[in-house]
């Protein structure tokens, strides 16, 4: 019987939405005011929570993967042959 592996993959959309807030109102309001900056900063915080808790992330299941190397080498041991270790150098 495999293993299943779970992977957990973000997804990107609120990366996206925050950067389409923070432009739309920078373009919008005036940016060389603190004010303006900060708003625009905090509706792209905003825009960001938003979309993190509508866009969950995706989640892909894989069968893990055999290793060749340790099968081999049981083989090898069963059949009474010494493997080789190689050396690091």
């Amino acid at each position: 019987m495999s293993k299943i592996i779970r992977t957990r993959k973000p997804s990107v959309l609120p990366y996206y939405a925050a950067a389409l807030a923070f432009v739309v109102l920078c373009a919008v309001l005036p940016v060389y005011r603190l004010w303006a900056l900060l708003a625009a900063l905090g509706a792209a915080v905003l825009a960001f929570a938003g979309a993190k808790k509508i866009c969950p992330p995706r989640v892909s299941m894989a069968p893990a993967a055999v290793s060749t190397f340790w099968l081999f080498s049981a083989a090898k041991i069963a059949s009474g042959e010494r493997p080789r270790v190689a050396r690091r150098s």
